[in-house]
């Protein structure tokens, strides 16, 4: 509803995200969505260079173990295979807090 009400120029959207990425010298190698809806974006949306993954992950409670797991196996797995340079991960959820914050730490 709050994005309805903004101009197309003053929306993030991911091609803005990629922009500001390029900007500091780095580089997105992979983006994680942990929110529990498809309503935001379409991975069809995002560069088919980067790779996307979607955990669907519910709000406003702890992740389950299964999710836990997933995000652990998505990262381990990138870092791997990624271990000759310094692509960063994109990890977001819904508000950026709860979700995103407790699998990074």
């Amino acid at each position: 509803s709050f994005e309805a009400k903004l101009a197309p120029e003053e929306r993030f959207s991911p091609l803005d995200l990629f922009n500001k990425i390029r900007e500091q010298n780095e580089e997105l190698g992979l983006i994680i969505d942990l929110t529990y809806t498809q309503r935001y974006y379409k991975s069809e949306d995002l560069p088919e260079t980067i790779p996307y993954l979607k955990i669907f992950t519910v709000g406003h409670q702890v992740p389950d173990n299964n999710t836990i797991f997933k995000f652990k196996c998505a990262v381990s797995g990138f870092l791997k295979e990624n271990k000759d340079n310094d692509k960063l991960i994109g990890v977001h959820c819904t508000h950026g807090l709860n979700r995103t914050g407790y699998l990074i730490c």
